[in-house]
């Protein structure tokens, strides 16, 4: 299964769980938002290949602040650590879902 596929699949998870856990609002909003931007990005990489770059970035910060902000549940924390680390290997490995057709072929 392609990485771009595997991001999407952990973005949503990271959607969804935001209303699993027990969060602070914080932590809620954090978790929501970043799993949406996350899934948002994953899409666009499956053709852009610089955009699974964001998934980067946007993992690193879901480490920061699954660190730093108030959590209710310590399964939220470490739900939050771990879809981070997955998104962030899953965004280093390269490459898109579809091959670029130019126009003149």
């Amino acid at each position: 299964m392609p990485a771009r596929t595997l991001n999407l699949m952990l973005a949503l998870w990271l959607f969804f769980s935001a209303f699993a856990f027990p969060r602070t609002t914080p932590s809620f909003t954090n978790a929501w938002a970043v799993g949406l931007l996350a899934a948002i990005f994953a899409v666009l990489g499956m053709t852009r290949a610089k955009a699974r770059f964001a998934n980067t970035a946007l993992s690193a910060w879901l480490v920061v602040a699954a660190l730093v902000l108030p959590q209710r549940s310590p399964a939220a924390r470490w739900n939050d650590l771990a879809v981070a680390a997955a998104m962030l290997l899953l965004s280093l490995v390269p490459g898109t879902l579809y091959r670029r057709v130019s126009a003149g072929t």
